[in-house]
């Protein structure tokens, strides 16, 4: 491992954070950026694909090659959110001759994350990527861990982007903020609808939310009166605003939601989501 002057810069670690957050479909949001002479030539995140090792770091260096039609990446800087993997990342990092390479959160943060939510699965091994620079003959590159580390560990909580943004109803995108498991079996979900923001918990985990979540906001009723969606343990009443309205209205303040989500049909009976 190489001992240069160098100060990592925030915009580049941030960028790897909008990647993260821009993954396709992914599993774990990850992000990376490639940096050459103060100037981004390449970003990327993690993908959804049948090949694995669609990892933001991988994704990122052959863009670079390509950026720079070149295999050798000499002089460059790599910013990742999550510590590279040396099961599949650390060995084109090195061949691609990176000079320095900045990461946020650690493989054992992610792991130590794991422990605690089940539901999201992070494969590693005991060997750090520093060590692994270290074990390796000629390794050149300069490391610098834990950068913007408290942003990045926030990412492990987030769920990619376009993978919730699945679902647009009369022309407003859904997209969910996090998801973030409370206990097993229980998740909190914030995500807004257009302009429109919530925050509920569902009795499921993360990824079993997401595969049924599309279909409640489907059914769940608009009030007739804010327009926000009608949530159980929120007062309402049918005809609420005049006799001929058969559309439900809150009866209290709406942007305090609580309980487990559901809807009610057309005889005001509370139809539970999840049955």
């Amino acid at each position: 491992m190489s001992d240069i002057n160098f100060t990592p810069e925030a915009r580049f670690m941030d960028a790897a954070i909008e990647m993260a957050l821009a993954c396709n479909g992914a599993e774990h949001p990850v992000g990376a950026v490639i940096v050459r002479n103060g100037e981004i030539i390449s970003a990327a995140s993690n993908e959804a694909h049948l090949d694995p090792t669609y990892h933001a770091e991988r994704l990122a260096i052959a863009g670079a090659q390509i950026a720079l039609n070149n295999r050798r990446l000499t002089g460059c800087e790599m910013y990742s959110t999550l510590e590279p993997c040396t099961l599949l990342c650390a060995g084109p990092i090195l061949v691609g001759r990176l000079a320095v390479v900045v990461y946020g959160a650690s493989a054992a943060q992610a792991q130590a994350f794991t422990q605690s939510h089940p539901d999201k699965k992070w494969m590693t091994n005991e060997i750090s990527f520093e060590e692994f620079v270290g074990r390796t003959p000629d390794a050149n590159t300069h490391i610098v861990g834990g950068f913007l580390e408290d942003e990045c560990v926030e990412l492990f909580s987030r769920t990619p982007r376009s993978a919730e943004a699945s679902l647009t109803l009369d022309g407003r995108a859904l997209h969910i903020i996090s998801l973030v498991p409370i206990e097993p079996g229980l998740t909190r979900v914030q995500f807004t609808i257009g302009d429109r923001e919530y925050d509920m918990q569902a009795p499921f985990d993360s990824e079993g939310l997401l595969s049924w979540f599309p279909d409640y906001i489907a059914k769940a009723p608009n009030c007739a009166n804010c327009d926000r969606l009608i949530f159980p343990n929120q007062k309402v009443a049918q005809g609420h605003l005049s006799p001929e309205d058969s559309g439900f209205s809150h009866l209290t303040c709406c942007d305090t939601l609580a309980g487990y989500a559901g809807w009610f049909n057309n005889s005001g009976e509370l139809v539970s989501a999840f049955s």
